[in-house]
């Protein structure tokens, strides 16, 4: 492909998929959404699939990992302004350079696994046994506990799925399908109850972008989370029920090849986040009690960079919160899902909650890092410290050699 593609008509794109084969691609729609679910997609090898796509449409590539929007690039691709892509396995393939300009939005959370669904889908109690909220959907991070509580404390009664795709062998990559978190009611109940579009519970999907020089501009947000739980009726044919509450699924994963990487300082930096979705809470017809969803756990983002291209003022958090003081380049969230304000409110019980949280993912090297590298991006360790060769979190200090040493 030699030409430029150019997507601009002004409108909303509803597609079932969408795949473009060009020499130059720009996406001037503002808003572009497919069809599909990511939950299909299963471990794949730890290869970068662009460099086969840029040779031509290769069907073989799909065999583990499928994309329902798919954008190849021979030169450039440019995300405009504002531009707006919602899908859920996504790839943004380009063999010389990719720029996400301001404030434009790659989203596929969400289009993981539905409630209920994926290896780590959370638990669903039988609530005619127990009224119980479900546990959390997992992925690299576990979800959290479902849990009843009344005004002591709570406590769990429904167990997170295991949890899966932490790969450290650097052989594979972790592209398995994000897991739903639990319904919290029977399957037919849930598929009743649960809105097709919003898709809560679900686990997030999958982001792939590869390219030569990476741009992200101030305000870009790249987000495959997980979507939160919410309430359901014990009895949904009842105009006086209980209600449990579904649970949060898990992150996604994000995983980006580049030879360089560049983002400015910003009070409104790039935001990359595979965080797993919050926990909901019910309150039961007494109002002395009721239940909680356990949050969803954390997903993977992984960054293989040839060069060290990272400006300053990244920020790698634990934490879904934005940031209000001082510039920042970039933000990393593959936090585990919380306790949103909404809980608070309703009076839920706090004491024990802790086991309602979902535990963060993984953010890391696609590629070993050598002796004295450290984390997702290999950057060199402070004077003074040290890491071994491999995949390392942190630098630890050096310590004095013995005197006997050579």
């Amino acid at each position: 492909a030699v030409g430029k593609t150019v997507l601009c008509y002004g409108g909303q794109w509803l597609l079932e998929r969408l795949q473009v084969f060009s020499g130059d691609i720009a996406i001037a729609t503002p808003y572009i959404y497919t069809q599909g679910s990511s939950c299909d997609n299963r471990q794949s090898s730890n290869e970068d699939l662009c460099a086969r796509l840029l040779r031509g449409p290769d069907p073989e590539a799909f065999v583990n990992v499928t994309f329902d929007f798919l954008l190849v690039a021979n030169r450039s691709l440019v995300l405009e302004p504002a531009a707006q892509v919602y899908a859920a396995s996504m790839m943004f393939c380009s063999r010389e350079s990719a720029e996400f300009q301001n404030r434009s939005i790659a989203d596929a959370s969400g289009r993981g696994c539905e409630a209920g669904r994926g290896v780590g889908a959370g638990e669903t109690r039988n609530p005619l046994y127990k009224v119980c909220g479900a546990g959390g959907g997992s992925h690299v991070g576990a979800g959290g506990f479902g849990t009843t509580w009344s005004y002591l404390r709570q406590t769990a009664c429904a167990v997170p799925g295991g949890k899966y795709d932490d790969t450290d062998n650097f052989v594979v990559l972790p592209t398995v399908g994000a897991s739903g978190g639990g319904c919290g009611v029977s399957n037919r109940s849930c598929d009743e109850q649960l809105s097709v579009d919003q898709r809560p519970s679900a686990g997030g999907g999958l982001i792939w972008v590869s390219t030569g020089k990476l741009t992200m501009q101030a305000g870009v947000r790249m987000l495959a989370n997980g979507n939160p739980g919410q309430n359901m009726k014990v009895d949904p044919g009842s105009k006086r029920s209980d209600t449990t509450a579904s649970a949060g699924g898990a992150g996604g994963q994000i995983l980006v090849f580049a030879k360089v990487f560049a983002a400015p300082s910003s009070r409104n930096p790039v935001s990359i986040e595979a965080a797993g979705g919050d926990m909901a809470c019910s309150v039961f017809l007494d109002g002395a009690s009721g239940c909680v969803g356990g949050a969803g756990g954390g997903g993977y983002i992984g960054f293989k960079l040839a060069t060290e291209g990272l400006p300053r003022g990244a920020y790698v958090s634990s934490k879904r919160e934005a940031m209000t003081q001082g510039n920042h380049t970039l933000r990393i969230s593959v936090a585990g899902g919380g306790l949103p304000e909404n809980c608070r409110k309703m009076g839920v019980q706090l004491e024990g909650i802790d086991v309602a949280y979902g535990q963060d993912g993984k953010a890391a090297s696609l590629v070993p890092c050598q002796s004295g590298y450290y984390g997702i991006f290999c950057l060199p360790c402070e004077p003074g410290t040290w890491s071994p060769p491999g995949r390392s979190s942190r630098c630890s200090q050096c310590e004095a050699k013995p005197a006997s040493a050579t």
